[in-house]
């Protein structure tokens, strides 16, 4: 019997859905013929379509790397996702009782989603196997057609995106009448606040490589405005102090060693400022670095690959660049042209950029080759009088630094492979940055600035130049730590 009434079809699970805030999903479209079971009445017209989908299961495999056939990019990796479809159908029978009737079955679909190999710094198997991924699975649009009086084509629209659960990301130590530690979202929502000083200064957050723990300075302990060395764990929530007044006398620079097993530090010891390691699991310390009696060793930083550690060495206010290497002791000078300010590694270690300051002449960038020593001057805008703060993106595209015409401060960036610099940001009026640092999937940066007045945390996007305020504080300060990696 031929259905020419052609009535309205109710469909149930559709949802409005964009995938805006979405940056991994993918569409797919499934078809099928239905046909009734052959206990059931013919169908004379269809009254409604439920469908519920339900994700199975989901996996994170490596791919090749490069353009599909379909001009997609691959990045060498995939999320397959299994999905069954509960469906139901309502119909009204072609007999004379114009009876209503359901029938229901299931249809499994598999689906690929292109994901990069990092996400916010982390492994996207380590993140579906923590539940930080979350897969949303949405009905776009659903059409179905009576062929028969046994037959129906069904035609369903389906939306699979996936989400990163938001988590705590930020670290950053806020100065008023005192200074305190807080961590929040990327966003700045879930602010929390991890130390509780009174009338003392918690300062200078640092998030280690497994992004499990925070090491910061505190005088807490020793009233006399003398840091020590604390970790906080944000697995129990437990404070540690790390070292002891007792041994040292002012703890300054410091970094996490590549394995975070250990913190690399500068400290004050026998009036001589000398850099140190310490395992914070048995507090065992030693010192690193000995010879001149007069030479200050500071800002120590690790590799990001292990191995070797490079900091600031001055003897009579002349620093130079040095590199010591963490298995045999053995310590390299890199620079010998002294009045080096500030320098980054490379995250692949085999480059570091540093910040050649000489009074009475303008700043300059150097990036040091270590494998034949090579260095080149980067070209920089003559406005740019003062530099500091110099750090490589996670993805070593990138060089950003604070520059300063000597009223107002801007952050810029170096692009490495189109050799050229690039103003971020666009202050005016006197303006001061007095941090930043970038985004561990090196899209954004984070930076503090006195935009109206007081200190507060803004994002900005490397894409756009779009910027966000995170913040609205009285702070005089705020210091910035980005967490390298979720799980």
């Amino acid at each position: 019997m031929e259905n020419t009434e052609k009535p309205l079809v109710k469909t149930i699970g559709i949802h409005k859905n964009t995938k805006e805030n979405s940056a991994y999903f993918s569409f797919v479209s499934m078809e099928e013929v239905m046909t009734l079971p052959e206990h059931m009445p013919d169908i004379k017209n269809i009254i409604s379509i439920i469908i519920e989908p339900e994700i199975i299961s989901k996996k994170c495999i490596d791919t090749m790397r490069g353009q599909s056939a379909e001009g997609q990019y691959l990045s060498g990796k995939k999320l397959v996702v299994h999905m069954k479809l509960k469906q139901k159908i309502l119909y009204l029978a072609d007999v004379v009782e114009k009876t209503i009737h359901t029938f229901q079955n299931e249809c499994f679909q598999s689906v690929y989603i292109v994901i990069p190999k990092s996400m916010d710094g982390s492994d996207p198997k380590d993140l579906l196997r923590f539940d930080y991924l979350k897969t949303q699975v949405t009905i776009q649009e659903i059409v179905t057609k009576k062929i028969n009086e046994r037959c129906i084509f069904k035609k369903v629209s389906l939306l699979v995106d996936l989400v990163l659960i938001p988590t705590y990301q930020l670290s950053y130590s806020m100065r008023k009448e005192q200074s305190d530690i807080f961590i929040c979202y990327m966003d700045g929502s879930h602010k929390k606040q991890i130390t509780f000083s009174r009338k003392s200064h918690n300062i200078k957050p640092k998030w280690s490589s497994t992004g499990w723990e925070i090491a910061f300075l505190s005088d807490e302990e020793n009233k006399k405005g003398k840091y020590m060395l604390y970790v906080y764990s944000l697995v129990d929530g437990r404070i540690r102090r790390m070292t002891d007044p007792k041994d040292f006398d002012a703890v300054g620079g410091f970094c996490w060693d590549y394995e975070d097993q250990r913190i690399i530090f500068s400290a004050s010891y026998k009036e001589q400022k000398k850099l140190f390691c310490i395992n914070i699991h048995t507090l065992d310390w030693k010192q690193l670095t000995f010879g001149n009696r007069e030479g200050r060793n500071y800002k120590p930083k690790s590799s990001p690959v292990g191995g070797k550690i490079a900091f600031l060495q001055a003897i009579s206010g002349i620093s130079n660049l040095y590199m010591i290497d963490t298995n045999t002791g053995n310590m390299t000078k890199l620079t010998s042209c002294g009045f080096i300010k500030d320098f980054d590694w490379s995250k692949e270690g085999k480059h570091i950029a540093y910040i050649w300051d000489r009074s009475g002449e303008y700043n300059r960038i150097y990036l040091i080759d270590l494998d034949g020593m090579e260095r080149i001057a980067l070209k920089t805008p003559k406005q740019i009088i003062t530099m500091r703060n110099i750090q490589f993106s996670s993805d070593n595209k990138h060089i950003a630094f604070i520059g300063s015409d000597l009223i107002t401060d801007n952050i810029f960036y170096y692009d490495l492979r189109k050799k050229r610099m690039i103003r971020l940001t666009n202050n005016y009026n006197g303006i001061k940055i007095s941090d930043f640092i970038w985004k561990a999937d090196g899209a954004s940066i984070y930076y503090v600035a006195n935009d109206l007045e007081y200190y507060n945390i803004y994002r900005i996007s490397i894409k756009d130049s779009i910027k966000y305020a995170l913040t609205s504080t009285m702070a005089s300060d705020i210091s910035l730590s980005y967490r390298p990696k979720i799980v």
